[in-house]
């Protein structure tokens, strides 16, 4: 004997949608999606942290889900949880510049940081035009002292991280893969 289970949203016992199913059987299990991304809004031209950040006004572009923090570049997460950190970077280097380059530097006392990620490109006979890439898996187990941010090392004079308000030609992204392990 079969028999079919009608429902629209199955709850968790605190009332909160814990799946949802529309009209075309599409399944929503909300707090296992999550995607944000941040650019660059300017050029930024010395070592440090990069702190000038906003999220694409592009229409097409947008939020999925749980959305991250940042203050004085410094990334909160919003829920516990595995993460997938994905960053790019446009880098104009000087020819006098040997090399530039971008770390993601994370915390798990939200004091010291340490390196995850060291990503570099290096100048030559004149302004070397090159882009980076980098990305890690990270476990936050906890949002109040495990965080992220991206930091400029080995910028010579003349050199740039490439930032702008209306593109994304340096950004990092966040999208949550897991409960924390």
């Amino acid at each position: 004997m079969s028999s079919i289970l009608k429902v629209d949203e199955i709850q968790n016992t605190g009332g909160t949608s814990a799946v949802s199913i529309d009209s075309n059987g599409v399944v929503n299990l909300s707090n296992t999606v999550m995607y944000d991304t941040y650019r660059l809004t300017s050029d930024f031209t010395s070592n440090g942290t990069m702190t000038a950040w906003e999220k694409p006004d592009d229409p097409l572009c947008v939020t999925v889900g749980d959305s991250m923090s940042v203050s004085s570049g410094i990334f909160t997460f919003p829920r516990t949880g595995v993460y997938r950190v994905a960053f790019y970077a446009m880098i104009d280097s000087a020819a006098a510049d040997s090399l530039t380059a971008v770390e993601l530097q994370g915390t798990v006392n939200n004091s010291s940081y340490d390196l995850i990620v060291y990503v570099r490109e290096g100048g030559s006979a004149d302004v070397d035009y090159g882009t980076l890439y980098g990305e890690a898996v990270i476990n936050i187990s906890d949002v109040s002292n495990r965080k992220v941010k991206l930091v400029a090392s080995s910028v010579g004079t003349g050199s740039i991280i490439n930032g702008h308000t209306d593109e994304s030609q340096t950004y990092i992204s966040f999208q949550y893969l897991a409960p924390a392990q």
